[in-house]
């Protein structure tokens, strides 16, 4: 079933790399261009949200990585 947001989604003005900017689009999910699973919208407060989220865990077990390697 399409989805009011697909001409938007098409939009290559609306990706950067792997990163979907939809303004208008609702989803905080987006289907992937390619292949299986889903992206995040980070237009979309609740994507920009779990986005800055994982970078921050992630950010968190590299440092925690490098000091366990320091001591």
């Amino acid at each position: 079933m399409p989805s009011p947001h697909d001409a938007e989604w098409a939009d290559p003005a609306n990706w950067y790399g792997p990163v979907y900017y939809g303004r208008t689009d609702t989803r905080p999910l987006v289907p992937r261009r390619t292949g299986l699973g889903v992206t995040l919208n980070v237009a979309h407060p609740l994507g920009l949200g779990a986005g800055v989220l994982a970078l921050v865990v992630l950010l968190a077990l590299l440092a925690m990585g490098i000091f366990s390697l320091l001591r």
